[in-house]
């Protein structure tokens, strides 16, 4: 693998070389945090006791099963890695605006319980138990979803691997991003909050039957203001970014690399979790580490300062997902001024603003990639504009947290009446 990349052409530009080093370090350093973190425990995901109530001397208590990844006893997450963690954070602030003490505690805690009288539990850990916390059984349980139902996910990943299959002979095992499909406690849910895809059906209430309520991804940074760029325009409008976490095949980015290869004269950077997956790396290594015009960083921290060069240097963001509620890449990198060329799949509607890809294919990626590009300057400025006002109106954490306090207050109405009833029984 050392061989190969060093032996690939973009090796040869003193700036991408000391972008790839760049990008190692921090992703080195992301690590030896991560390994720090284990040694002692992983205390990022121990519980988070009883934040107070912000505005209210109610006394009613809540649980938040999610994530405490970051989160101090105010309830704020610094320098988050994934959109979940904020998407937590506006779930407990909205609580607490109505006078609920909430209690948070990461799903990736398997030995959590607490024996506390709750009266709501939030929960994404599907596998939340009665044996865990005995109040799943009294208490008004809902379930928070991120993305498209389980089984029609897996599908999806089973065909784009088949249409993978169609177009090359594999020589290794690609990895898949599978779905656990089992998920018990939705059994007691009477909601289920769904970071919502609006060009999807919503499997999620046909399947289960319990009614679900729609609610917005969030930005990591809500002031999208956008990055700016030195780059000249005419170098910025060739220069293509691709940006995901894990699940390469799902989320397109061997589309992006075969597209890559048939555009020669466009610039390409990657930054995502392929180092991680050992099967799509070494099916795609002539892709990745030796196209002259492919620069593999790997995935970056949001917040990180080399990943924000990334935005600005580039005009467009290609992604070609299978599946997805409401990308978060999508919507970060729309929100800073990088205009997407994305399926319906991603689940953010870029009508206004973006390029849609009618078709999955290379072929027609090239032909997007290539429409995308010959807009003007002052288009592309003009478009910018749009896409920021846009996902500061529907994805900011003030725009979450008021969408979900408006559900909390429903879902208290029919707590209340539920309760009236069973007085008056």
């Amino acid at each position: 693998m050392f061989h190969v990349i060093r032996n690939a052409g973009w090796m040869q530009s003193p700036r991408k070389f000391l972008l790839f080093l760049w990008a190692f370090f921090i992703r080195l350093r992301w690590k030896a945090h991560l390994v720090l973190h284990e040694l002692r425990g992983h205390p990022e995901i121990r519980p988070v006791w009883g934040l107070p109530p912000t505005h209210s001397s109610v006394h009613k208590r809540a649980l938040v099963v999610y994530s405490t990844e970051g989160m101090d006893q105010n309830g704020n997450v610094i320098r988050p890695g994934h959109q979940f963690h904020l998407v937590s954070r506006g779930i407990v602030n909205a609580l607490r605006s109505l006078g609920y003490e909430v209690d948070v505690a990461d799903l990736r805690d398997l030995s959590f319980s607490s024996k506390k009288d709750y009266a709501l539990i939030v929960s994404h850990d599907h596998h939340l138990s009665p044996e865990r916390v005995p109040a799943v059984l009294t208490a008004y349980c809902v379930y928070i979803a991120s993305g498209l139902y389980p089984q029609t996910q897996n599908q999806r990943n089973h065909e784009r691997l088949k249409f993978l299959k169609e177009r090359r002979t594999l020589r290794y095992e690609v990895d898949l991003r599978l779905s656990e499909t089992e998920r018990p406690f939705i059994r007691y849910c009477r909601k289920i909050l769904v970071i919502a895809n609006p060009f999807e059906p919503n499997e999620w209430q046909t399947e289960t039957g319990v009614e679900c309520i729609p609610i917005p991804n969030v930005l990591f940074d809500s002031s999208s203001q956008g990055i700016p760029s030195k780059e000249p325009w005419e170098r910025r409008k060739r220069r293509i970014l691709y940006a995901g976490s894990q699940g390469q095949l799902m989320k397109g980015l061997d589309l992006t690399l075969e597209t890559a290869a048939l555009l020669p004269e466009f610039e390409f950077t990657i930054c995502s979790g392929f180092w991680s997956e050992r099967g799509f790396r070494k099916e795609y290594s002539r892709e990745l580490f030796s196209l002259p015009n492919v620069l593999p960083l790997g995935w970056l921290p949001p917040h990180s300062s080399l990943f924000r060069r990334m935005i600005g240097a580039h005009a467009f963001h290609l992604f070609p997902t299978a599946a997805e509620g409401a990308c978060g890449g999508v919507i970060h990198l729309s929100s800073q001024g990088n205009l997407p060329i994305i399926a319906k799949t991603a689940g953010v509607d870029c009508s206004g603003f973006g390029f849609w890809l009618e078709e999955i294919h290379p072929q027609a990626l090239v032909h997007s990639v290539r429409a995308a590009s010959e807009i003007s300057e002052e288009e592309y400025s003009r478009r910018s504009r749009i896409a920021r006002e846009y996902c500061q109106a529907n994805f900011s954490a003030q725009t979450l947290e008021r969408i979900l306090k408006e559900n909390f207050q429903l879902i208290e109405r029919e707590m209340a009446q539920t309760s009236t009833r069973h007085e008056g029984a």
